[in-house]
């Protein structure tokens, strides 16, 4: 756009009403805010208004959004989960659902929504969770390999929680039909199900297989050292209610994609490995305590965007 160039009003200038007058006609714009009086993407909002079949802006084209979970912000309607059991092979993940237990996609439309070649779909979802567990510390326990051990003095061990593990929910999609029965897993992200060194020793997803999952933590174990040692027991913090939030982005650079809906899953609790041979940092069902986690949900919103790029 052009720069606007007009010497500011100094002390004594004579001020009226054609001076002011054709000061403003410098900001007047022959034709509406558009694609090409714009420079790209100095506007990114839907009210922008684009007449013809949709209100939306020359830049966002679609916006939807919807109620996902136990919609109840005083928490007194709440879904719980007990934690996926560490045993191989693991469950199919949770699906987000309202309190009487049905899931709550968000439906795109009859014939779905097309995103073509130039555009991008942006996903955004938020959701209430309260990660928790019954009994005293399960995570330092049995076969758990959740903690490490501390000098309590003398020798003596004190565990500690790693605070590492966590539950991950991501995005499914159906892209088949408005009947919403077919939801796989969004391009780019693993379903955390895959038998990651092929003996069935540990089961879960590549961190490269992840552009759609937010995690939270499982709990949060905290000790106060005092001069190198943990002489007393460590204080489980309440993990609490909590907002978890994720965002992803679908760019089409050739070809179209329909999508018909979305939804919300996740899983847990998983624990961070490494592949010490290919290098690569998994998420894995490897949690002892697993039957000792719970994750409770109230309610949340997903909201769909698409936009053309550039």
């Amino acid at each position: 756009m052009s720069r606007i160039n007009r010497p500011r009003v100094e002390d004594g200038d004579t001020v009226d009403a054609t001076d002011l007058n054709s000061r403003f006609t410098d900001y007047n714009q022959p034709n509406a805010l558009n694609a090409f009086n714009t420079r790209d993407a100095a506007f990114d909002l839907p009210q922008f208004e684009n007449p013809g079949a949709s209100t939306f802006g020359f830049l966002a084209s679609y916006q939807n959004n919807a109620v996902i979970g136990a919609n109840d912000w005083k928490h007194t309607s709440i879904v719980t989960v007990t934690g996926v059991s560490s045993a191989p092979p693991p469950a199919a993940p949770f699906i987000v659902g309202n309190a009487a237990g049905a899931p709550t996609p968000i439906s795109l439309g009859a014939a779905g929504l097309t995103v073509a070649a130039g555009e991008v779909l942006r996903v955004y979802w938020d959701l209430s969770v309260y990660p928790h567990w019954i009994g005293t510390r399960p995570w330092t326990t049995g076969a758990s390999v959740d903690f490490y051990n501390f000098d309590k003095g003398s020798g003596v061990a004190m565990p500690v929680g790693t605070n590492a593990a966590c539950w991950v929910f991501w995005l499914q999609w159906d892209i088949t039909s408005n009947a919403l029965a077919n939801f796989v897993e969004v391009p780019n992200q693993s379903d955390f199900r895959t038998d990651l060194y092929g003996d069935g020793s540990a089961y879960g997803g590549q961190l490269a297989d992840t552009m759609s999952s937010s995690v939270v933590p499982a709990y949060i174990d905290r000790a106060i050292p005092d001069d190198g040692l943990v002489p007393a027991n460590p204080i489980q913090c309440p993990v609490g209610w909590r907002g978890a939030s994720g965002a992803w982005y679908y760019p089409k650079t050739s070809g179209s994609q329909t999508i018909y809906g979305l939804r919300v899953v996740f899983t847990g609790p998983m624990s961070p490995n490494h592949n010490t041979v290919s290098g690569a940092n998994h998420l894995i069902h490897s949690v002892a305590w697993s039957s000792d986690s719970r994750l409770s949900y109230a309610g949340g919103s997903i909201d769909v965007v698409k936009q053309r790029i550039g």
